[in-house]
């Protein structure tokens, strides 16, 4: 139920731009900082972006750490004001940048499972979208999470990643190169160079796995031939299962 629901949101957002015929869309819309923001409510938490044009957008949720996506084509985060983003008790942490090239996204992480209930766009002179969150259970969360599908936010993938074994794979990397939505990915809340970044992540890995292998690349390589590069991490991984 929740996902027909997420996936109908997505839908709606989408058609409503669909209709605006006699309103044409720009490249990027201005976020007024003054109006928007993140305020607690009895049923969780109303998310308000108030900008100067209407421009394609999407809400959804994601778990792991349990989320708010909301991605836009595209909007200029300058002066966008923090704390009226983490005031509320529903929001822990909020991150916002460029998604890819011509779209941006914001990343709300929560600080309990919500579900999107309501998305509304008022258009015209001034537009302005309102998200509504719910409280709803860690099960009813996990159900209604996920990126809905949608071929205009489809990426092209090259190439199949090459992964072996069947252990979880994980990746560390510093705050630089973190992006806006880490995911499962763990990011250093502040930089602390390489030795202790490799330290956290060995510390989680062996959490999760007391036998777990960590690949280490302290510096930003370029890797000219993928098969040498997978070769040399097989024997490196043959290695160390020989101890």
């Amino acid at each position: 139920m929740y996902r027909i629901i997420a996936a109908t949101i997505a839908a709606l957002c989408l058609w409503t731009l669909g209709t605006q015929a006699a309103e044409p869309l720009r490249a990027v819309a201005r976020l007024d900082v003054e109006r928007s923001g993140v305020v607690d409510t009895k049923r969780g938490a109303q998310i308000d972006m108030a900008m100067n044009v209407s421009v394609p957008f999407r809400v959804f949720t994601l778990t792991e750490p349990a989320r708010v996506i909301l991605d836009f084509q595209e909007i200029d985060w300058a002066g966008i004001a923090v704390d009226r983003w983490t005031d509320a008790h529903a929001i822990r942490s909020v991150r916002y940048g460029t998604y890819r090239v011509g779209w941006s996204r914001m990343v709300l992480d929560l600080s309990r499972p919500m579900v999107v209930e309501t998305v509304e766009m008022t258009t015209g002179d001034a537009p302005h979208l309102q998200v509504r969150l719910g409280q709803a259970t860690p099960e009813e969360f996990a159900i209604a999470s996920g990126a809905p599908p949608g071929v205009i936010w489809a990426t092209t993938v090259t190439e199949d990643p090459k992964v072996t074994g069947n252990g979880p794979l994980r990746v560390a990397i510093d705050p630089g190169h973190g992006g806006i939505d880490p995911g499962a990915i763990l990011i250093e809340p502040e930089g602390r160079n390489t030795a202790p970044a490799v330290l956290a992540a060995a510390l989680r890995a062996h959490t999760e796995d007391p036998d777990a292998v960590l690949l280490v690349a302290p510096s930003d390589h370029v890797v000219p031939d993928v098969a040498a590069f997978q070769n040399a991490v097989a024997r490196g991984l043959e290695a160390v299962e020989q101890g």
